[in-house]
């Protein structure tokens, strides 16, 4: 296959955006759209080859998954092993469990099923994942799994049949995918079947070349230049407005992936696109970008753990250069000799990828076996392992985590539970999500002291609210047991003398929120019945929570949206003293013991905090006793009983 320079130059067009995507680039909201051009030029590349080999009558399926082994274990695997030292040295225990299990799936091709089932890819938690990255190589490698058995079985059946029962795959992968982004948006996004489209574009761009459907011509020259400029204005359009909200991967997608198509397929010598993507810097950055891609996101997500150095801009810029410079050492050293089938013989590659395999599946068992190897840290006393964690049923709490635990069933699992006071006086609900759960120890012991009982009714990402509506775009059963919570708490309601509520007020989209408002003010009406509102703990960095915690050293750093947290507890402020029915718990009555260690240290000098947004079993805990001392327990018994 005659080398194209411009498709290296496409490469670094394609792996740049995600580069500084990751790094917290934000004018380039649709960066991560690097991975699905590099999907279509995959696609392209892989395919041109195979048919070829295949109307030659010469292709080797053993020759085929070698040249697949060459070009991308040696990097790959060459990056893992670097990564385990510095999981070692900076994943906490839950991390390194996680990572353990990322590892596992990396090896076996499944790591997009992995993280379907543990993030979503554009959640903030999701920047400190090492390995997220890696999904996009398992599509692949599925996809080139099953490709060349299709191909080869299509060609010789129905050889004059190939281009269009190809498209038509591409046509029901795609409706798929744009259903999927709208209702299954988490399985969408890293799952084969709907990802499977941007893989068959190129690979039917590769047949459309090989059939000469788009032949060059001294007439057709200008068009051929101005359709390849066009798509390399879709791409950069894409760049600027994509984001994270657009239903991706969808015919939205269309934008980056067919200028792509049109870039690969004419551009040809003289034309504009192909002097600006054949430039000797773009087509350097191609040729190293399959090392920068998978170098980028480790780098960025063990800088952001770490702990010696503080979080920053110019941080994050020199972990994009190191990012370059790793990239440019693997290429050098580990691409290119493993590809070289003269300094790596077969012999030598399979033996390698074997005991590769084999060392990085036993580091990842054991990292799972071993729960994270905990005593790689000495956590405070005053925070056991039991303690730092949410309030779940696995650990003798009430909070219903019905997205995450699955041996939770949907059902009335999720709204029988008690808390406070077993001859409770005064009954009531604490109602919401995993921001009212995390406040069950704190419940539990104000309603010991105050003879109040309550039943905890709390699941992820169930707002308070009486509608069927729900702010969390990925597939989860909490969506199921969070009607049912509603409709309980609506059907029990008459019986209790007062409700709490807590969500996670700050991240709720404006339409959920002004429904809790309305809804609070409905509650307000409901005769005799006391409202409560709990506060939004302050936002905090998650890798400073975890230095505080685990190093018991460094300082916490607010988050980003720490500012807008703030102003949506000064709304619901206001909105409680529109009514003597309702009351609003400040943070200052919950998190501050004096005023040396504000609202985010305890009086032990550890952080409520769990994660930068819940606090901990802990925190939870301190905050009952800081309410109990400083009198504000009274303030809520005359509440009560008023």
């Amino acid at each position: 296959m005659k080398y194209r320079a411009e498709v290296d130059g496409l490469r670094a067009l394609a792996v740049l955006p995600v580069m500084l995507f990751h790094a917290g680039f934000t004018t380039l909201s649709g960066g991560f759209v690097g991975v699905d051009i590099f999907f279509v030029i995959s696609g392209y590349l892989i395919t041109s080859i195979i048919y070829r080999e295949i109307e030659a009558d010469n292709f080797s399926f053993v020759n085929f998954y070698e040249r697949r082994a060459r070009r991308i274990l040696p990097a790959l695997y060459f990056v893992l092993i670097v990564c385990l030292p510095m999981s070692w040295l900076f994943l906490i225990p839950q991390d390194f469990v996680e990572f353990s299990e990322s590892l596992i799936g990396v090896i076996v091709f499944a790591s997009n099923i992995v993280f379907w089932s543990q993030t979503d890819y554009f959640s903030p938690s999701s920047e400190y994942i090492p390995l997220l990255h890696t999904w996009s190589l398992a599509v692949e490698e599925q996809y080139y799994i099953f490709f060349p058995m299709l191909l080869l079985f299509i060609y010789r059946r129905f050889p004059k049949g190939v281009f269009w029962l190809l498209s038509t795959l591409f046509v029901m992968s795609i409706a798929l995918s744009h259903w999927g982004a709208l209702y299954k948006p988490s399985a969408a996004y890293f799952l084969l079947p709907t990802r499977l489209w941007e893989l068959l574009m190129g690979s039917l761009i590769a047949l459309s070349l090989r059939y000469h459907l788009f032949e060059l011509t001294s007439n057709n020259k200008r068009i051929h230049s101005l359709l390849s400029a066009f798509g390399l204005f879709l791409i950069i359009f894409s760049l600027f407005l994509i984001d994270g909200d657009t239903p991706f991967p969808s015919l939205w997608t269309l934008i980056p992936t067919g200028g792509a198509a049109l870039i690969i397929i004419f551009t040809h010598e003289g034309t504009l696109i192909h002097r600006i993507l054949s430039g000797k810097l773009l087509v350097a950055i191609g040729l190293v970008s399959y090392s920068a891609y998978l170098w980028h996101q480790p780098v960025y997500a063990f800088f952001r753990h770490q702990y010696i150095v503080e979080q920053s801009a110019v941080g994050m810029a020199v972990a994009f250069i190191l990012s370059f410079i790793l990239a440019v050492f693997s290429w050098r050293y580990v691409e290119s000799p493993f590809r070289n089938k003269e300094k790596i013989s077969r012999r030598k590659l399979l033996l390698t990828s074997i005991l590769g395999s084999l060392f990085l599946l036993t580091m990842g068992w054991l990292g799972i076996k071993n729960n994270g190897f905990e005593d790689r840290f000495q956590i405070s006393q005053e925070i056991s392992n039991k303690k730092f964690d949410l309030p779940r049923t696995d650990n003798g709490w009430c909070f219903y985590s019905v997205d995450t635990d699955t041996n939770l069933n949907v059902g009335e699992g999720g709204y029988t539970c008690k808390i406070g006071a077993k001859d409770a006086s005064y009954k009531g609900v604490l109602f919401g999500d995993s921001y009212a759960g995390m406040y069950e120890p704190f419940w539990d012991k104000i309603g010991s002291e105050s003879a109040m009982g309550l039943t905890s009714i709390t699941t992820n990402w169930c707002y308070p609210s009486f509608t069927d509506s729900f702010w969390w775009p990925n597939e989860t059963r909490a969506y199921d047991q969070c009607l049912l919570n509603r409709k309980y708490v609506k059907d029990t309601l008459v019986d209790n003398d007062f409700i709490i509520l807590s969500a996670v007020w700050g991240s709720l989209p404006k339409t959920n929120f002004n429904e809790v408002i309305d809804f609070i003010r409905s509650l307000s009406e409901h005769g005799t019945l006391k409202i409560i509102i709990m506060s939004q703990p302050p936002a905090l960095t998650r890798s400073s929570v975890m230095r505080a915690v685990y190093t018991q050293g460094g300082r916490l750093e607010y988050a980003t949206n720490e500012t807008h947290v703030s102003k949506v507890n000064q709304t619901l402020r206001n909105l409680a003293s529109e009514s003597d029915s309702l009351l609003f718990i400040e943070r200052s009555m919950l998190f501050k013991h004096s005023s040396s260690t504000g609202e985010i240290y305890t009086k032990q000098a550890l952080p409520y905090s769990l994660d930068g947004g819940h606090i901990s079993i802990f925190g939870s805990q301190e905050a009952a006793d800081n309410f109990i001392t400083n009198g504000t327990i009274e303030t809520l018994k005359k509440f009560i009983r008023s």
